[in-house]
Parts: structure tokens; C-alpha cells; sequence
């Protein structure tokens, strides 16, 4: 990505290393740290998710949120959303800018007009007049190849654009037509997702990159079990249970292998999956190497148990479901690290 700084000399995301060292010889270049980013999207989400549970995360730094119905709680849109950049700021050190529509189309292009810290109210009604001013460019879902063919039918604005009639638009994109014809209008009635209706995932996984190479079996395990701590509990907030455990595992050279396992029993328990997994990071790894990465992922995931729960075991055991509910709630009132299993701490992945 680019910051605001660089995009002042044409810079933008996704551009090469050499074309913005062209246009700004001084740049500098800070090596990308995905772990870090996804650990303040989780926690940018659990605030969010502190004021509705219709949160729909958009991408690792963008969500819409549905807060109608809340203003008994936080008062007007207008106050939730000053709150929740105070509270951003705060607790995560970073600015936020936030578009306040009737819809997911306005918000988002109201999102982006005054970052990096802005907020933008458009109130029902004024829609179409708050888009008709801006280029074509900054409507949701124009890209540089539709924006060609809308610059060469006489289209530079969005008020440009709701002056062209929805059949020549559809005879020239299609069904994408059909969409441009009324996001021209502000009008957009998809609804926001909430995370936990999403679609089906396939797999969840997690994984650590370790500050410095390491081979004391203590650490190892230690974040292997909080990775499956960490896996345990988002697959639970999902309603998923996994079929399988897969261990990756990365060497100081930079080798790189994964190890796979069916579960007897599909399970979004952190001690079966770490017991699986222990057992294919003992298989794969004898001490001696020293690791860069270690990952786990659960994997086949279905929404119900396909199998019949054993009848001993850990897996149908009441007193210990129980007890994972009860430390699920602990995490959700105080945060992640509010209960831990002692094990999990001598990991180096915090």
C-alpha cells in the first residue's frame, strides 16, 4: 500500500517498487507485516461489534455496520461514529474516517472522501445530489476499463452518468448496466451481512512467523496450543466444527511442509485440535530444526457434527463444555487475553 504522504507524488496501492521510486526518489520502503495487520483488524472489529452485532467486514480495514435501532443505546449516528474513532484512536493508535448513509453504496464513497481521518454524514433524501458532483471514477465499482468507456460516451461525472438511459448502459456493460443505472441514483438495497451469516468457509487457520528462529520445544508447543486456542474459538463464534487439522511448519531455510489428519470426531475444541496437531508436529519435527513459522488450520469444515460424537471422551464431555462457554464468555467480556491456558504462555507470539 501507499501513504498519504506518497500518493501526494502519484503513488498508488499496488504500484511497483521501481515506478514509485521513479516518482519519488526519497520514498522509503517499510517491509509488510500481515500478522500485525490482522490482529488490529480483530480488535478494529471487536469494537465495532461493542456497538450492533451487524457488522459486516468488507476486508482486513473496512466493515459496514447496520446501527439502526441503536440510538436508545449511543444516541445518533453522528455520536456512534465519534465515538468509535475516539475509541479507535485510543486503543489501536490509528485514524479512522466514516461515511454515514442510508445505504452500503453511499456510505462507502462518503467513507473515502476526507480520509485519512474524516467523517461524512449524507442524510436520506440526499443521495443522488451528494454523488452527481463527484467524478465517475469515485462510484463503487467503476474501474479503470468501465471509466474508458463511460469518458468516451461523454461521461465525466455521476450526474453525467443518471443522464444516460439504462437501455444504452445494459447494451454496452450488460447486467453491470443495470447496476451503474442506479448507483448513479444512490440507490442500493443489499443488505449488510452480519460476520456470522456470511457464507461457508471452507477452512479457518492461523499462523505465527517467530521474531527470531527457534527450536525450545517449550515455545513451540506453547504457541502451537495458542494458535489452536486462538483457531478453537473462531471456529466456535462461526457455529463450525472441523473434520481435519493441518500443521505447517516453516525451517530456517525457508523450507516449508504441511501435515494433515481426519479427526475422529468433528471438533471446534482447542484440546482436540491441539492433541491432533501435536501429534503431526511430532511426526514432522524432532527438536533439532530450527522453525521460522508454525500454522495450524482446521479444515472440512461442516455446520453440524456429521458423525456421532463419541460417548467418553473430551468431546462430549458436559462439565468441560461448559467450561469452554463459560471461558467463551470470560474472552468476550474482558478480551482475549482475560483467561489463557498456562501452557499458551510460554508462546512467543504476543
Amino acid at each position: 500500500t501507499a501513504s498519504y504522504e506518497a500518493r501526494k507524488f502519484g503513488i498508488q496501492s499496488g504500484s511497483s517498487a521501481f515506478s514509485a521510486r521513479l516518482k519519488c526518489p526519497e520514498a522509503a520502503f517499510v517491509e509488510g507485516n500481515p500478522e500485525k495487520y490482522l490482529y488490529a483488524s480483530s480488535r478494529l472489529i471487536k469494537i465495532l461489534k461493542d456497538y450492533t452485532s451487524e457488522v459486516e467486514v468488507f476486508s482486513v480495514d473496512e466493515a459496514f455496520l447496520d446501527i439502526s435501532g441503536c440510538e436508545t443505546l449511543f444516541g445518533p449516528p453522528e455520536n456512534v461514529a465519534w465515538s468509535i474513532k475516539e475509541r479507535v484512536k485510543k486503543e489501536l493508535g490509528l485514524t479512522c474516517s466514516i461515511g454515514i448513509a442510508p445505504n452500503k453504496l453511499v456510505a462507502k464513497i462518503a467513507s473515502a472522501l476526507h480520509k485519512p481521518d474524516g467523517l461524512t454524514v449524507v442524510l436520506p433524501g440526499e443521495e443522488q445530489s451528494f454523488l452527481a458532483k463527484l467524478p465517475v471514477g469515485k462510484l463503487w465499482g467503476v474501474g479503470e476499463k468501465t471509466k474508458r468507456v463511460l469518458n468516451r460516451l461523454g461521461v465525466r461525472t455521476v450526474f453525467d452518468l443518471t443522464l444516460v438511459p439504462k437501455e444504452i448502459l445494459k447494451s454496452y456493460f450488460g447486467v453491470i448496466g443495470e447496476y451503474l443505472y442506479l448507483a448513479s441514483r444512490g440507490i442500493d438495497n443489499s443488505p449488510v451481512i452480519p460476520y456470522y451469516e456470511s457464507h461457508n468457509a471452507r477452512s479457518m487457520g492461523h499462523e505465527h512467523t517467530f521474531d527470531r528462529d527457534v527450536n525450545d520445544p517449550r515455545v513451540v508447543f506453547g504457541t502451537l496450543l495458542w494458535l489452536c486456542e486462538k483457531l478453537g474459538r473462531r471456529l466456535r463464534k462461526g457455529k463450525y466444527f472441523a473434520t481435519n487439522v493441518t500443521v505447517k511448519l516453516r525451517f530456517a531455510d525457508f523450507t516449508t511442509i504441511t501435515r494433515g489428519m481426519t479427526v475422529r470426531t468433528p471438533t471446534n475444541l482447542e484440546r482436540v485440535i491441539f492433541s491432533n496437531a501435536k501429534r503431526l508436529l511430532l511426526a514432522s519435527w524432532k527438536g533439532q530444526q530450527m522453525l521460522r513459522l508454525i500454522g495450524v488450520t482446521g479444515g472440512g469444515l461442516v455446520r453440524e457434527p456429521c458423525m456421532q460424537l463419541e460417548l467418553l471422551g473430551i468431546a462430549n464431555n458436559p462439565r468441560y463444555r461448559r467450561m469452554v462457554e463459560a471461558v467463551d464468555k470470560i474472552r468476550d467480556r474482558f478480551g482475549e487475553r482475560a483467561i489463557r491456558y498456562a501452557g499458551s504462555l510460554l508462546a512467543y507470539a504476543e
